[in-house]
């Protein structure tokens, strides 16, 4: 459990210094815009990650597996989709 909140403290800073640099040449409202929006993203991603990963890897049940295996896929497409957004 200490794992899983320790890395989704680390997704949560390191989209937060991406948006730090972006800081310091835009407008300070369309920063609070995409802090707030990426945010509520992450949050999302890790609230699904703590329903569906810790069941999977305690082999709650094999249904628990079966979507964790394309969760993790499409959680790893959504931050890079983020990443991506931020860096362009």
């Amino acid at each position: 459990m200490a794992a899983v909140t320790l890395w989704c403290l680390e997704l949560h800073l390191l989209i937060q210094i991406i948006i730090n640099r972006l800081a310091l040449i835009t407008s300070h409202r369309l920063i609070q815009l995409i802090k707030w929006g990426s945010f509520a993203i992450i949050l999302f991603i890790n609230i699904g990650v703590y329903c569906i990963w810790i069941p999977a890897r305690l082999q709650i049940s094999q249904t628990y597996i079966d979507i964790n295996q394309v969760f993790d896929r499409c959680e790893k497409v959504l931050y890079l989709l983020l990443d991506a957004a931020l860096n362009f």
